[in-house]
């Protein structure tokens, strides 16, 4: 049997009404890169995972390659989860845009702050808390 390979996903899933970028870095045993292999058949238990909440920039695949390094070098036992901060991302639907003004973020003080959809945390260092604790209990 090949040894076991490290594979990253990606995922984007509203957090707070943010959709957010996170990815999860795994050890999985056979084909790393078979995306059509049952994730729970095949990921090794990691024995310690890694959390990782970006500095700047808040966009968690600046970090991706690193990440995938480390595992590596940590080996079997050991994985990464990562978060991007509340709208930081790429694409509108993360972001808004500027010729979007159906919507506008509303942050827990009330006041508009961006053109984009209405989101239950602020974009305040309370608000990415918030939104980094709802991650980690989900």
């Amino acid at each position: 049997m090949p040894a076991p390979k490290v594979r990253l996903v990606s995922h984007r899933k509203p957090i707070h009404g943010w959709p957010t970028d996170s990815i999860s870095i795994d050890f999985y045993k056979g084909e790393a890169d078979n995306v059509d292999a049952s994730p729970s058949q095949n990921k090794c238990k990691p024995n310690l995972i890694l959390i990782f909440i970006p500095g700047n920039p808040g966009l968690i695949e600046w970090y991706s390659d690193t990440l995938v390094k480390i595992v590596e070098q940590l080996g079997v036992g050991y994985a990464v989860r990562g978060i991007s901060y509340a709208g930081h991302g790429a694409g509108d639907d993360v972001i808004g845009s500027a010729d979007d003004h159906k919507h506008s973020f509303v942050n827990t003080s009330g006041h508009q702050d961006v053109v984009g959809t209405k989101m239950s945390v602020s974009w305040t260092i309370l608000g990415q808390i918030k939104h980094k604790l709802s991650w980690v209990d989900d």
